[in-house]
């Protein structure tokens, strides 16, 4: 007996066919949908055209562990008529949604005109972070320059470091053994005391112009001593004088407290001042200092008289941060 029954794909197809007018080629076998319970099979999409394709694609998302963003009722991308697919429902997948991967200097969170750690927006142009915070012309900050020009300069950790160094100095010789002649020209700077005739020296420079908000970190003076025999006494010198003309008998006041006392050695010997810098800077006139010792072993040190070339003569660091 003859089996009179239509297979179930044949049918599917004479729907097909009575529904649109032809039979595509492959609309016969095409049926994932259609065992996931797409319901959109056979319906026409906003152009027109068949949209069973994208039903099937729909099914298969809405079961696939890996998709991210499958097809919902809430408003998220769809294939139904009237409905958007991603690309065109506010969400942007690719360089321009404000988010740069092609630039290490912006942002990669995606808000417009926020920069990565080390980096910042300083040229008014939110479309980059052109400015590298560890630079010296923007150290921490858009203004904040650590060019400075009469020192050697470094940026850490957006504070500015400075070291100045001044060659150009004032200094002088007074002695009780010619009590009414001027030094100033000798290449010596020679230190004495009671029994010995007393001798002493008085030396100076200009002070550099600070940053605002600069912070001294050290202040010293640097000799070159060959010849030993006590200690260094420095005292703050309160009237003014001459280089061309300061001797033993007009030479200026100075205050009797002692700022320091160092050491002395053959070789380098570093002298501090940043406590007499400090009362500079408060207000107190420049006069300079006064170096002596009460030791009558005798010390002396290379003058300025001597070239700075030759790396003995005496010389002033002052470094400072802001």
């Amino acid at each position: 007996m003859r089996n009179d029954k239509i297979p179930v794909a044949s049918s599917l197809a004479i729907v097909l066919v009575v529904a649109n007018g032809c039979l595509f080629p492959d609309a016969n076998t095409d049926v994932t949908g259609a065992g996931s319970g797409d319901t959109s099979v056979g319906e026409t999409d906003a152009a027109g055209g068949d949209s069973m394709g994208s039903a099937g694609d729909a099914a298969t998302d809405a079961t696939d562990p890996t998709d991210t963003n499958p097809t919902d009722t809430d408003g998220g991308p769809s294939t139904g008529v009237g409905q958007s697919t991603g690309a065109e429902d506010g969400e942007s997948t690719d360089a321009d949604d404000g988010t740069s991967t092609a630039d290490d200097s912006t942002s990669t969170s995606g808000d417009r005109g926020a920069c990565r750690d080390g980096w910042a927006d300083c040229d008014d142009d939110p479309d980059d972070c052109e400015a590298d915070l560890s630079a010296l012309s923007t150290c921490g900050s858009c203004d904040k320059n650590c060019d400075y020009e009469l020192g050697e300069s470094a940026c850490f950790a957006g504070t500015c470091q400075v070291t100045v160094t001044i060659d150009e100095l004032e200094d002088v010789t007074v002695t009780e053994t010619q009590p009414d002649t001027n030094l100033h020209d000798s290449m010596t700077l020679n230190m004495d005391a009671w029994p010995s005739p007393d001798q002493m020296f008085y030396i100076r420079w200009a002070l550099p112009e600070f940053p605002p908000q600069a912070e001294v970190t050290s202040a010293n003076m640097v000799f070159d001593c060959f010849n030993t025999g006590g200690n260094v006494r420095v005292k703050r010198v309160e009237t003014d004088w001459v280089t061309e003309e300061i001797t033993l008998n007009n030479q200026p006041l100075v205050n009797q407290e002692i700022l320091y006392r160092v050491a002395d050695q053959f070789g380098e010997v570093v002298v501090p001042f940043d406590t007499a810098l400090a009362q500079w800077q408060a207000g107190e006139p420049n006069y300079g200092l006064r170096i002596g010792t009460n030791n009558s072993a005798g010390i002396t040190f290379h003058s300025s008289e001597v070239s700075p070339m030759d790396g003995i003569a005496p010389y002033v660091e002052i470094s400072f941060e802001y």
